[in-house]
Formats: C-alpha cells, sequence, structure tokens
C-alpha cells in the first residue's frame, strides 16, 4: 500500500441518522468518505477505495444489503484509526461492529467476502459459536 494514497472510509448500510452522524464524525477528518452502493457489493474492496491497478470485476451484486453496518478504512496508517474512531464515538457511533482496514490481502476480496469474515471473527470474539 503505497503511503500516498488517499485516505478512505467505505462506509456500508449506514442510513438516515447514522450517515449523517458518520459525515460529520469525519468532516472535520482528512479522509474522504465513499457510501458503497449494494450494487457495488461484488467488486474488489482495492477498487472501491481508489487503489490503481485494480478493476472493477465482479458481477453487480444483486441480492440483500449487508445486515449491519460495515466501515473499512483504507490508506490508514499510524493513530488514523484511533481518530476516526474517537470521532465516531464523539458523534454517537460507538456500536459498529464491523471493522476493517485495507490490507494487501483484503484489497481484492468483494465486500461481501470481508462482510462474511467480519461476521466470523466478531462472532468468535463475543463467544457465539
Amino acid at each position: 500500500m503505497g503511503a500516498n494514497m488517499e485516505k478512505m472510509v467505505l462506509l456500508y448500510h449506514f442510513e438516515g441518522i447514522r450517515l449523517a452522524q458518520a459525515h460529520k464524525a469525519l468532516e472535520k477528518l482528512p479522509f474522504r468518505i465513499r457510501e458503497v452502493k449494494k450494487e457495488e457489493y461484488g467488486y474488489p474492496l482495492g477498487y472501491l477505495a481508489g487503489l490503481p491497478g485494480i478493476l472493477p470485476l465482479g458481477k453487480v451484486y444483486e441480492g440483500p444489503q449487508l445486515e449491519q453496518e460495515m466501515v473499512v478504512f483504507a490508506g490508514f496508517i499510524g493513530d488514523d484509526i484511533d481518530k476516526a474512531l474517537d470521532a465516531f464515538r464523539q458523534n454517537g457511533l460507538a456500536g459498529v461492529g464491523l471493522k476493517a482496514v485495507l490490507t494487501e490481502t483484503n484489497q481484492v476480496w468483494s465486500s461481501l467476502q470481508l462482510f462474511e469474515e467480519l461476521k466470523k471473527e466478531h462472532a468468535q470474539m463475543h463467544g457465539k459459536r
């Protein structure tokens, strides 16, 4: 991941007041926000985050909306994530369960793959087998 990559927060399934809170939380920080549309769930995360060389391969997704909110931090370094999460908390968004950082490994995954992985990890962390 290039250090000069634009910092971006991918938001999934944020609606209404929650979406407004997310925008308010992040507006003072140097991060771009991208609200990922349901039709884009099949595309690679790296493409959605604007990484050069990653093409929008994958089908247009026609299934249901993700059943819960998910946030992906792309291009974040150092304490960027702490700043973003602090801003979320201060704006009433403490309850986002599924969060991930874009990595070399998951940049080629679709949003759906990441969602399934995070759900599994979340369940393990919270003792639901």
